[in-house]
Formats: C-alpha cells, structure tokens, sequence
C-alpha cells in the first residue's frame, strides 16, 4: 500500500511540475516525455495492488535504469576538469522563450562569466542556430546576454548555424581551428549535458575539458529524463 502511494504521489509531483514548465519554458520534447512518465507512475501506482508480483518487480528493474544513467549524468557533470587556463571556452546553447534566454542557458552563460573571471584572457564560443519561431539565433542572445554582464564583444564569437549538440561542436571547432589553431578548449553546458558533449567532442578529435553549469531545481526531471532518453540513444545506435 505504501509503495503504491508512493508511486501516485511522485505522478502527481511530476505532473504538476511539468505543467507548471509547459507554461513557463520554451516547449519541447522533453515536456512531453516527462508528462508521459508522469502518467505513467500514476497508472502504475493505482494498479500497483492488482498487478502481479512479477511484473512489478519488472517494473522496478525498469524504472532503475534511467534513474542509474541520470545519476551516472549528474555526477559525470559535476566533475570539473578544467584548470582555467583553456584558451578558448565553447558555450553550447539551449532554447530561447520569447527570444529570449530562459533559466538553463543563463546558468551556461554565467558559468562561462565566471570562468572568464578567472581567465580574462579566454575568447567565449557562444553556439546555437535559430530554433522554430525565433526571431534572433541563441548564438546571438547569449552574445547579448555576456556583452551586456560586461565581457568584451570582441571576445565573443558567434557560431549561429548549428541545430544540435554534434553541430554546436562540430562548427564551433572549425572556427576555433581556423582563429587560434590548436589551443585548449573548455567545454560549459549544464551537467545533465556535458557526458554527451564531450563524448561528441571526442569522436570529432576536439581535445577538451568541461565545466558543468547548475540545472534549474524546476526542471531537473525533465532535463535529466530527456538526456537519459538522448545517452541511451547514443549508447545504443551510435
């Protein structure tokens, strides 16, 4: 009885969190993913006591292999291994909300101020294409986002083409390849990110190190069920 409580009271936790981020953020899969999951646990839950032994059982295995891979993500994410001394640091970017940067991609960007702070010398790659409906790039909002906290203009550079993280890296390596040659790069994106990041990076012969920024209390289900979802993949077709 207390487990299926249990397992209702998560549902409803996770449903009333994702409508809450359906309202407020740029929508996309990952809302959906989590309302799935959300309804999903609820299902579970109220049937909990009618269900067989066996296949609860299964379900808990189940339900434990994204729970490890999201810990495995968080805890990879939050390992630091730069030192500050990279030349160049890449911003990957993330959705904007009315063209303009939401909570996530303000905690890359502040990230990235900090290690400017330490590093005043450091150029910030900021990389992100044009999403649906967006009158502006990413690249081009968190040029504006750094300019405007104080990091010089000239030491920010656009990549404005890219459509995903393998593009983010790919191009923003061209450009750093073609300005400042083989320098030390360092890699800031959210911690749930960073594990597919720098695997991308290592498959296009980038050589880098990371620095994970914060995810947001209010959205740690989703980004974290997405990019499991998003890893496994990876694992799995390559």
């Amino acid at each position: 009885m207390r487990r299926s409580r249990f397992l209702v009271g998560v549902g409803i936790l996770s449903l009333l969190n994702v409508g809450f981020l359906l309202l407020t953020t740029h929508i996309h899969m990952g809302h959906f993913l989590q309302l799935a999951v959300s309804l999903g646990m609820l299902l579970w839950g109220s049937l909990f006591q009618k269900l067989p032994k066996f296949l609860n059982r299964l379900l808990s295995i189940l339900a434990l292999i994204p729970l490890g891979v999201g810990l495995f993500l968080g805890i990879f994410g939050n390992l630091a291994t730069t030192d500050f001394s990279e030349e160049v640091v890449i911003v990957l970017g993330a959705g904007l909300l009315d063209n303009e940067v939401q909570n996530p991609l303000a905690r890359r960007l502040d990230t990235a101020i900090q290690f400017f702070e330490e590093n005043p010398a450091t150029h910030i790659v900021v990389s992100g294409g044009y999403g649906t409906g967006q009158r502006i790039s990413e690249a081009h909002a968190m040029h504006d986002y750094l300019v405007a906290r104080g990091i010089p203009h000239q030491q920010v550079i656009l990549e404005d083409a890219s459509t995903n993280t393998w593009e983010n890296l790919l191009f923003s390596g061209q450009i750093i390849q073609e300005r400042f040659g083989n320098v030390g790069i360092v890699l800031i994106s959210n911690d749930f990110h960073l594990f597919r990041a720098t695997t991308f990076a290592r498959e296009q012969h980038m050589e880098v190190t990371h620095l994970g920024a914060p995810t947001p209390w209010e959205s740690l289900i989703l980004n974290y069920l997405r990019e499991t979802v998003a890893v496994i993949e990876m694992w799995i077709f390559g």
